[in-house]
């Protein structure tokens, strides 16, 4: 039986990406990781089903798939060995959560806006999507 769904994710050949609470604790470390929200394919939810059932992670605990369109997977990155959604979409996706995720939001706008100031890193943003495609 699994107690930390990060664990059991990890090892997933599924599509999926992480938001809220683990996914900004990952980028920036402020919120404490109280629940893990992953967007997962319409399709992989019985696959899903599954597996967590299998692993004992149902039930009113800390683990919310959410289920999404391709369109939520788009500028997804790996960082340690976890697929997280795009910042713009971790943004939103806390702003929704509201309380102290708004302030997380906050935070990573500040951060979004410092490091797109600078023109070199705004053209290697660009230059790093083009070549993703």
């Amino acid at each position: 039986m699994h107690k930390d769904p990060i664990s059991l994710i990890k090892h997933t050949k599924m599509q999926y990406a992480l938001t809220t609470y683990q996914a900004e604790n990952i980028v920036q470390r402020y919120l404490f990781p109280s629940r893990t929200d992953i967007y997962i394919n319409k399709e992989d939810l019985e696959k899903w089903h599954q597996l967590i059932t299998t692993d004992g992670l149902v039930g009113k605990g800390n683990l919310r798939l959410l289920i999404s369109d391709a369109h939520v997977f788009y500028g997804s990155f790996q960082c340690q060995g976890l697929t997280i959604v795009c910042i713009p979409q971790l943004i939103v996706d806390l702003l929704e959560e509201g309380g102290v995720c708004t302030e997380a939001a906050e935070r990573l706008i500040e951060k979004s806006e410092t490091y797109f100031s600078s023109k070199s890193n705004y053209s290697r943003y660009i230059q790093k999507k083009k070549l993703e495609k």
